[in-house]
C-alpha cells in the first residue's frame, strides 16, 4: 500500500494495554478491516457510532463475537488484551481509542503522556522524539494513534 507506515508491535501493545486500563475499546486497522474487542454496551455503541460516521460499519470484525470454541475465546482474550488474532495478521496502520466525549481531552492527554512522555504538542524537540503521533478526533469521541 502507498504511504503505509504501520505501528510497531511494542507501540501497538502499549496502546492496547493503555486503552484496556482506561476501559476503552480500540479500533485496530489492518488491511481493509477494523478489529475491535467490545466488553460492554457502551463500547459497542461507540463502535457503531464510528461505523455510522465513517460508513465503515461493514468493515468491523468483533474479535470476541461468534468464536467457534471456548479455547479460541480464552486464547484471544488472554493475549494482547483481546487483540491477539488481529496482531497475528500483522501490525495496524493505525489505532483509534474510542471514548466518551466528556472524557476525550483527559484521555487524549493521558495517551500522549503514556506513549510519548509528555502531553504537549507544541514543543518541537518533543515532537521529533515522539514514539506516537496522537491526534484528538473530531467529532470528539476518539483518539487516533
Amino acid at each position: 500500500e502507498i504511504f503505509h507506515n504501520p505501528l510497531s508491535p511494542s507501540l501497538t501493545l502499549k496502546t492496547l494495554a493503555l486503552a484496556h486500563r482506561l476501559g476503552c475499546v480500540t479500533n485496530y486497522y489492518h488491511n481493509h478491516h477494523i478489529y475491535a474487542v467490545v466488553r460492554n454496551e457502551e463500547q459497542l455503541e461507540l463502535t457503531k457510532r464510528y461505523g455510522t460516521l465513517t460508513g465503515s460499519a461493514d468493515l468491523y470484525c468483533y474479535l470476541n463475537e461468534n468464536v467457534d470454541n471456548e479455547s479460541s475465546t480464552l486464547y484471544n482474550e488472554e493475549n494482547a488484551y483481546g487483540y491477539q488474532k488481529a496482531m497475528e495478521l500483522g501490525p495496524p496502520s493505525k489505532l483509534l481509542i474510542l471514548c466518551d466525549t466528556a472524557k476525550l481531552d483527559e484521555i487524549t492527554n493521558l495517551v500522549r503522556t503514556e506513549l510519548n512522555g509528555t502531553s504537549s504538542t507544541n514543543d518541537n524537540a518533543a515532537t521529533q522524539q515522539q514514539a506516537a503521533h496522537v491526534i484528538r478526533g473530531t467529532p470528539p469521541f476518539f483518539v487516533e494513534i
